[in-house]
Parts: structure tokens; sequence; C-alpha cells
């Protein structure tokens, strides 16, 4: 099977960073998994809001203030 991650990391020369980029991977599926589990069980909880963070193109990195009247920080 073609990794196509791989691929993209050697065109932009990225191979020495494969450690973060993988972790960060691993991140992001973790909370879609969640944002799915939200979205099946008609939840509009946390992971749903971190999904829209994405949606939006940015990354969230942290939270600000008391959940639920904070808000995400995003790189």
């Amino acid at each position: 099977m073609k990794n196509i991650i791989w691929d993209f990391m050697a065109r932009q020369k990225l191979e020495e960073e494969s450690g973060v980029s993988f972790e960060m991977l691993n991140m992001v599926k973790r909370d879609m998994a969640w944002a799915c589990i939200e979205k099946l069980f008609h939840i509009d909880g946390f992971y749903t809001a971190v999904f829209k963070v994405y949606k939006e193109g940015y990354f969230p990195c942290s939270w600000t203030g008391a959940y639920p009247l904070g808000k995400f920080v995003v790189m």
C-alpha cells in the first residue's frame, strides 16, 4: 500500500520531522474519532467543537478560561 504521508513528507523534505508530525496526526485522528462518537449519539460536545476548529483550518492546541465558557487557543 502506498503511503501518501511519507510521499508528501519526502517532497517537502520533512523526513527529520516525522516523529512530531505523526504524533500530531494521531492527536487529530483521536479527536475526529471522538467527534464521530458524539455525532452518533447526537451530542454537541467538546469534540464536535474541536472538529469545527479543524474544519476552519486551524489546529487547537489549548483552552483558555473555564469550560464551557472559555475558548480554544489555536495555531
